[in-house]
């Protein structure tokens, strides 16, 4: 089977048109408005909406039916998956976000996705030894310091991908993601998956691990795309490694 995904990006605007939100309610199930309900602040309930009206739109292209009946399935992870009557095609996502952007992918395979800005985590790499198995954090140690907030950055978002994928934990799967990235860009001691990360606007880094044995056609490009209601525009970004 030939690996098919697309990402979808959106980087959330400062003021949201209120049309939007509306119309990323109106695809809400009974269950979806309840969690809403219970946002106690604005901003999450932003990215909750929007994450729902971009992913249930690209999924109802996909699936021939309105985004509104578009139902997801939660598992106890809380990993979320599209319910068997719509999923006739075995499709697979994916939902990111982080402060200014969300990502999500859609693939005809399982996949992890995960966006962060690479500020926001620069100050965070004191805590590697938390979170990455001893040969990420040596890795790390060794990094420039120019450098090393994109590395963490890209380990983090691994790993995130890696855990959305297998639905487990960040506790249970970051001593066996041990990953190397070489001089060459190329990850190894993946686990056998297919993974790699991408820069955007000069503040993003994400990553995507996908649980498909051949190799991903064309690193070099992201398949990614703008969002918007009406059109996808592709956009170009730099491929920061791959799996070999």
């Amino acid at each position: 089977m030939a690996l098919e995904y697309s990402l979808f990006y959106y980087p959330i605007p400062v003021n949201i048109n209120g049309e939007i939100l509306c119309r990323a309610r109106a695809v809400l199930t009974s269950e979806e408005r309840e969690r809403a309900d219970a946002f106690r602040s604005q901003t999450a309930l932003d990215t909750f909406l929007l994450g729902r009206l971009i992913l249930k739109t690209e999924l109802a292209s996909r699936c021939g039916v309105p985004a509104a009946s578009i139902q997801l399935d939660i598992s106890e992870n809380g990993k979320p998956t599209i319910a068997k009557k719509h999923n006739k095609d075995n499709l697979h996502f994916s939902l990111s976000h982080c402060k200014s952007a969300i990502l999500v992918g859609i693939a005809n395979c399982n996949i992890g996705v995960d966006i962060e800005e690479i500020d926001r985590l620069a100050a965070k790499t004191r805590i590697t030894e938390t979170f990455f198995a001893a040969g990420v954090v040596q890795q790390l140690k060794l990094c420039e310091t120019k450098n090393s907030a994109e590395l963490f950055t890209q380990f983090w978002t691994l790993l995130e991908s890696r855990v959305k994928l297998l639905d487990s934990s960040i506790f249970i799967e970051r001593n066996k993601f041990d990953i190397v990235v070489d001089d060459s860009k190329t990850y190894t001691n993946t686990c056998g998956l297919e993974c790699a990360s991408w820069r955007i606007d000069n503040k993003y880094v994400f990553s995507v691990v996908f649980g498909h044995a051949s190799q991903l056609v064309d690193k070099s490009r992201s398949r990614l795309f703008l969002w918007n209601e009406d059109q996808k525009s592709p956009l170009d970004c730099k491929c920061i490694a791959s799996s070999s």
